[in-house]
């Protein structure tokens, strides 16, 4: 399903989440919109606006005239991708960071921990296994140190996700509904947190676009049948109110009265989409908001994968558990059922086993072994219980639930689906748009998730290596001027062998999970052992190599000196490593 709050997170999860750690503000108080040194030398940007919604194509965003019409003052990448799983909050976490899963601590819509599922949570509070729910530095935490009051509209995790966060300290004695704290939250260059539109009066009290007879009021929730125009009016209201970053999240468009719908009968969503953008970047304009003072970033979390008859269907651990090859012990085995499945055995020693017997089990094209995780980066290094046993990737049409019959059925409710490996759901889209971005400009450069956080540090002039992104600038997006010409050539070159090397769905990660499946197939005899330390050398070796020429990319970008020997001789050792690996698989 591709709503952001997915029937996942309802079967599964399972939180009590303990109290928001950050400094807090309850009742109404003055917003410290005081700025210091904003953007970095060399720079005009004032203000960022980054928006990224649920599971729009790039073929609906083509449909939206008000929105292709502004995203022609920039540059459109149209070769952008997922991490894994491919999904609303792990995929936003790491655009929104520049960080992989297994930085972010967040590899699902929900994983397990111990004794139950977690799912969307505020980023500090801490989770059963005692870790803040993001396990990586706060993304405005940056923002705040160059003196920037940071906002969140809807965008995962950086706002209050349940009204058990909802503490009565929070609330404003005027409205004791906790429904309306959720969903917005202010993180000021001061250091405090104000949660919820009733604690922003300007915000809380603004007439209606959408209604110009009623107030903009509490947050109206993640359902995709909310109105557009209210995330996309909060989101103007902070920008012109003192807080000049937001990150707003907006649901999908293949919905009809919150309901899947089949192409050609959501028409009227992506108009409803650009008008509401009409009316936002219009509104930004009078403002004296527009691509000559402010970076716009608009894109998307992941693909969806059409399935006219509905998802096909059926219960993983009835099939982990009742196979003719082995049969897991039931009380060993918990599913996070997808159509990237996440398994988790609280004794691994059986894992081997289990493993062996997934050619018993039907439906799934490829299996991420814990070797395989780590050369994903799905594997969390700083919540090890987070991290699955293994991930069972389903066939494209496939989705994996966790009880009920075994029997496979057609789910009519569900036509879109994602999480797994499909091209239609990895390849993704992004629009930027603001100073400094060439203008008209179609990119088919290979990015990933990871890499438009650190686009827009490298826009606004601020230091790239000490943020520990796993991605890197976007050469077609940002071209200083000492990086022209030949140079320039050399680091999109040295880019395009990173991502293929680093990025999760990239030729690497690809070709190692080919390997993986056969490994695990194999997990009880020596071929499974031969082909798994096969993987761990080549990852350990891609880490080396990863981290080497990404730091030769980061100084270059910094105006540091590198050697272009240096450079050819990282970008050489790169693809002979990929060449090495794509080769084993063809």
């Amino acid at each position: 399903m591709s709503v952001r709050k997915s029937r996942h997170t309802v079967f599964n999860l399972g939180l009590g989440a303990a109290l928001v750690t950050t400094a807090m503000v309850g009742t109404p108080m003055a917003l410290d919109s005081t700025q210091h040194s904003l953007a970095g030398r060399g720079s005009s940007i004032q203000h960022v606006v980054y928006i990224i919604t649920d599971n729009v194509h790039y073929s609906d965003i083509q449909q939206m005239p008000s929105v292709m019409h502004f995203l022609s003052q920039g540059t459109v990448l149209v070769n952008d991708h997922t991490v894994l799983d491919s999904h609303t909050q792990d995929g936003m976490l790491s655009d929104m960071t520049g960080k992989y899963p297994d930085q972010t601590g967040v590899i699902d819509q929900g994983f397990y921990e111990g004794s139950q599922y977690v799912s969307f949570a505020y980023w500090e509070n801490k989770d059963p296994d005692g870790q803040p729910h993001v396990t990586t530095t706060p993304n405005w935490i940056a923002f705040n140190q160059h003196g920037w009051n940071v906002g969140a509209v809807g965008a995962p995790d950086m706002e209050l996700e349940s009204a058990r966060e909802v503490t009565p300290a929070m609330m404003n004695p005027a409205d004791s509904k906790p429904a309306d704290y959720l969903g917005i939250a202010v993180h000021q260059a001061n250091g405090q947190t104000i949660f919820g539109s009733p604690n922003l009066p300007y915000l809380f009290h603004a007439p209606s676009w959408s209604h110009p007879d009623q107030t903009l009021g509490g947050f109206p929730g993640w359902g995709d049948d909310t109105d557009l125009n209210w995330s996309l009016q909060a989101t103007y209201e902070m920008q012109t109110h003192g807080v000049p970053v937001t990150f707003t999240y907006l649901h999908e468009a293949h919905e009809v009265n919150g309901k899947e719908a089949l192409p050609g009968q959501y028409d009227a969503t992506l108009r409803a989409y650009d008008t509401a953008f009409s009316r936002f970047f219009e509104n930004m304009g009078k403002a004296g908001l527009t691509a000559s003072n402010t970076l716009f970033v608009l894109t998307t979390d992941e693909g969806d994968h059409l399935m006219p008859q509905g998802e096909l269907t059926t219960n993983l651990t009835g099939w982990l558990t009742n196979n003719s090859l082995y049969a897991a012990d039931p009380s060993n085995l918990t599913v996070y059922g997808d159509s990237g499945a996440l398994v988790y055995l609280k004794d691994n020693r059986t894992l081997p086993q289990v493993l062996a017997a997934l050619p018993a089990v039907p439906g799934w094209d490829f299996v991420a072994n814990p070797t395989e995780l780590k050369a994903l980066h799905m594997a969390v290094t700083a919540a090890l219980d987070r991290t699955p046993s293994f991930v069972l990737f389903a066939k494209p049409d496939v989705y994996y639930g966790y009880s009920g019959s075994t029997e496979w059925h057609h789910n009519p409710a569900y036509v879109w689906n994602h999480g797994t490996i499909s091209p239609d759901i990895l390849r993704i889209w992004a629009g930027i748009v603001g100073p400094g971005v060439p203008a008209h400009q179609t990119s088919a450069q290979w990015v990933d998730h990871a890499d438009i956080l650190p686009t827009i540090y490298s826009l606004l002039g601020y230091d790239l290596t000490g943020a520990h992104f796993d991605g890197i600038p976007i050469a077609s997006v940002h071209q200083p001027t000492h990086l022209q010409g030949e140079k320039l050539a050399k680091v999109l070159d040295a880019e395009s062998a990173f991502k293929q090397l680093n990025a999760p769905v990239g030729s690497f990660g690809m070709a190692t999970l080919k390997v993986a499946s056969e490994a695990a197939v194999n997990a009880t005899n020596s071929e499974g052992t031969r082909l798994d330390t096969l993987i761990q050398s080549w990852t350990q070796t891609r880490d080396a190599l990863a981290a080497q020429l990404q730091q030769d990319i980061l100084n270059l970008y910094q105006g540091r000196a590198v050697s272009p020997a240096k450079l050819a001789q990282d970008t050489d050792k790169a693809q002979s490593l990929l060449s090495t690996v794509t080769s084993f698989v063809q």
